[in-house]
């Protein structure tokens, strides 16, 4: 997990140096601009799917950085046009273009595995109702492949979803990586089940720690959660507020009803909620009010 968010922040980071590199970049030929778009290009495609957005410059600046590659792209053409085609090939030029087109095809494969692996239009698929209420969510870690979802390296949680809260500027918290809990606008979030069935596991009475403490600490490895069997099937949630829970083991719940609150607790990053549906102990794919939803989507709910 670790290293799946730091290389995504990484690229985040990285995105501004590659634009400013494409807009200062002065091409010897027009293949060489050729080349430099679609490596820019297939890099700006990439974040915008895999890129955690709400984290660092909120969700919405991913719409902002597709406009000014846009932008730098038709501005740079119009004065690479006027190039040669080719360009001299000396060797400095050719390690240059190799480098590139390197890139290039690096970017191009990962890109179609993330497009491959989009939800499709699957017949009897699982459909839960969405677990909160009243907001602007965001979808951390979904998706079937490891890139947009860290879980799916896991049979039991390969389809399993990280949910967080937006605020109206697209950000999930106050802040960078704030300690205290109250700065995530998911903390506290009731949460309401996702569909009727009857409570088999219930845990409650762990501690909400501060973000990333549990990376040093083990020990804190239980969360507090739910777990209801409905049909043949099993859906869990997790990180609840200590003392949030209002189920039992043995209650029989109804869709919609409210049964916790987000929390902190267990092997957390930051307050969250964690939902996966499994079948037979391996996992299985779901939708939420009708929705496939992978890292980056967004739901509405009023």
């Amino acid at each position: 997990m670790v290293y799946n968010v730091l290389s995504v922040f990484i690229g985040l980071l990285l995105t501004p140096v590659m634009l400013i590199w494409f807009w200062k970049n002065k091409p010897l030929c027009l293949i060489e601009w050729i080349i430099n778009f679609l490596m820019v290009g297939l890099f700006i495609v990439y974040m915008y799917f895999a890129g955690l957005w709400a984290y660092i410059t909120g969700y919405y600046a991913k719409y902002l950085v597709i406009i000014l590659f846009a932008v730098i792209s038709f501005l740079t053409f119009s004065k690479a046009r006027r190039l040669k085609f080719l360009c001299t090939t000396s060797v400095a030029t050719k390690l240059s273009f190799g480098c590139k087109i390197f890139i290039v095809f690096i970017f191009l494969l990962i890109n179609m595995s993330i497009i491959y692996s989009f939800p499709n239009k699957e017949k009897d698929i699982v459909n839960l109702s969405f677990p909160f209420k009243n907001g602007i969510y965001y979808i951390a870690h979904g998706g079937n492949n490891t890139i947009l979802n860290y879980h799916n390296s896991r049979d039991y949680m390969k389809y399993a979803l990280d949910i967080v809260k937006l605020d109206k500027f697209g950000f999930r918290a106050k802040g960078f990586f704030p300690r205290e809990l109250e700065k995530y606008n998911i903390f506290r979030e009731e949460v309401y089940s996702p569909c009727s069935g009857t409570v088999i596991e219930a845990v409650d009475g762990m501690e909400d720690y501060p973000p990333g403490v549990y990376m040093v600490d083990k020990s804190m490895a239980r969360p507090n959660y739910i777990v209801i069997q409905s049909g043949d099937l099993k859906v869990l949630m997790s990180h609840f507020q200590k003392d949030s829970i209002k189920v039992k083991p043995g209650d029989t719940v109804r869709e919609g009803q409210l049964i916790g609150k987000v929390g902190d607790s267990g092997l957390s990053f930051e307050p969250h909620l964690h939902i996966q549906v499994t079948k037979d102990g391996h996992g299985v794919k779901f939708m939420l009010n009708g929705m496939h939803l992978k890292r980056n989507d967004k739901m509405k709910i009023d």
